[in-house]
């Protein structure tokens, strides 16, 4: 099979700004205590959300508008969105560094000025940059979008590296996003120049609708993964924080090893349902089988590697590392396993189940934390994703009944289990290893991507 040239440029630029984040793990805590380093990813909790608000679904409208817009008259549009994004950007900052005392006041860790207004500042010209990185998408230009991400991620680990070693500590963090995002914008701006001068009419109410309903979904999405922060912050301190974070940033890379496999299975899911249903159920749980296989190993070897790699009073993120993989692989089932929701009229059951699902992890949350630590994050975040991976699991099925064959992935799924039951030992990882390799080897000899491109083909 040809391989797709724009498929690498967005593989690299993927692994480039999420694998220098892991890479620069290690570096980052020999130079931050827990606590500085709980404050600092509890402000990146903070930047995550505000982006939502800050970006307002602004590109996935486009990648939705744009798709029935002449080629003639896209840049036109996209410069609505340049201009439009640039006004918001300058309000929200303007508002952000006169309030900024009264913000301060609402967080629940002591957070600095300084550090705030960097954040803020970063998170302005962030959402000029996603306009500029869209359009290379929607143009199909992945060669620039490519070179964009490469040097926003070396430049901003080099800085930081530097700033880290003179002793600037989250000031230096966060100066060195702030410095390099700017650069980079700033850079586009000037390329793209053009843009700025198009006359064009104002967006219209149907783009904005689109987008706040874009916004909110991933509002919801933050509370099932994101808002805990706010409580491990208020309610356990930031140390808790720092290795409750840390044990996210490697369940984060079993994500990134999953990523393939999403980036070759979502575009085409559909076509299958539509050719074959039985080649869309196969394939399903072929995704099903790969997450958890890949989860067994990360809940074996990266306690070692957490060891390895990081200074020894970060050694306890290790203990969380088993129920984050667990939650990942429930979340990915969800994902997976939810094709009847997505079909044409029924999408409207997405947002409500995410928005269910949200509040019952949030409310769970808040009532158990106080009282068990972060066991009642895990608890909250467990049986929220449980439940929305079973809310999607029944609806899809009522909608489009597909045949998935369950056998295999059960008892894979449970080894899973067992690991985080079970408490860890040598034999016992050698063991599930053992099986999990065998149980893999038949699983691919039954459901083998040869055979099923012989049946489909795909492009």
């Amino acid at each position: 099979m040809k391989i797709n040239t724009s498929f690498v440029h967005y593989a690299l630029a993927i692994a480039c700004l999420k694998g220098i984040s892991l890479l620069m793990l290690p570096i980052v805590t020999r130079f931050l205590p827990p606590d500085s380093y709980g404050v600092l990813n509890f402000l990146v909790s903070v930047a995550a959300m505000l982006s939502i608000i800050l970006g307002f679904g602004m590109a996935e409208m486009m990648f939705q508008f744009t798709a029935k817009i002449a080629a003639s008259a896209l840049d036109s549009f996209i410069a609505q969105c340049v201009k439009f994004t640039m006004c918001v950007s300058c309000l929200f900052l303007l508002i952000a560094i006169a309030a900024a005392d009264i913000w301060l006041a609402l967080l629940p860790l002591k957070v600095e000025a300084s550090h705030f207004i960097l954040l803020m500042i970063n998170l302005a010209v962030s959402s000029v940059l996603a306009i500029y990185l869209t359009r290379y998408r929607i143009l199909q230009q992945s060669k620039p979008y490519m070179l964009v991400a490469l040097c926003q991620g070396v430049l901003q680990a080099c800085f930081t590296y530097i700033l880290l070693s003179f002793n600037f500590g989250i000031f230096g963090v966060l100066l060195s996003g702030c410095l390099v995002t700017t650069m980079v914008t700033i850079s586009l701006v000037l390329v793209h120049r053009r843009l700025l001068f198009c006359k064009e009419p104002f967006l219209s109410r149907k783009h904005f609708r689109y987008g706040s309903h874009i916004a909110l979904s991933a509002l919801f999405l933050y509370g099932l993964g994101g808002a805990e922060n706010w409580f491990i912050a208020s309610a356990l301190g930031p140390s808790q924080l720092a290795f409750y974070f840390i044990a996210t940033q490697f369940s984060l890379a079993l994500s990134l090893a999953f990523e393939p496999f999403r980036l070759w299975w979502f575009p085409v899911r559909f076509k299958r349902f539509e050719s074959n249903p039985e080649l869309a159920a196969k394939g399903a749980v072929m995704g099903c089988f790969i997450i958890t296989l890949l989860a067994l190993f990360m809940m074996i070897f990266a306690p070692f590697m957490m060891t390895w790699l990081l200074p020894s009073h970060y050694h306890g993120s290790a203990d969380y590392i088993a129920i984050l993989c667990l939650i990942l692989v429930i979340k990915t089932y969800a994902e997976l396993l939810n094709l009847g929701c997505y079909l044409d009229k029924y999408t409207g059951y997405v947002p409500l189940i995410n928005g269910v699902c949200a509040v019952i992890a949030l409310v769970s949350i808040a009532r158990t934390t106080t009282f068990y630590g972060i066991n009642g994050v895990f608890f909250g975040l467990l049986l929220a994703h449980t439940l929305r991976f079973l809310a999607f699991y029944l609806i899809s099925q009522r909608i489009a009944r597909l045949r998935y064959q369950f056998t295999t992935l059960a008892v894979v799924f449970s080894l899973l289990v067992l690991h985080l039951v079970l408490a860890e030992s040598i034999w016992l990882n050698i063991g599930l290893l053992t099986l999990s390799v065998l149980f893999a080897i038949k699983f691919l000899h039954t459901h083998s991507l040869d055979k099923v491109r012989d049946r489909y083909e795909y492009s």
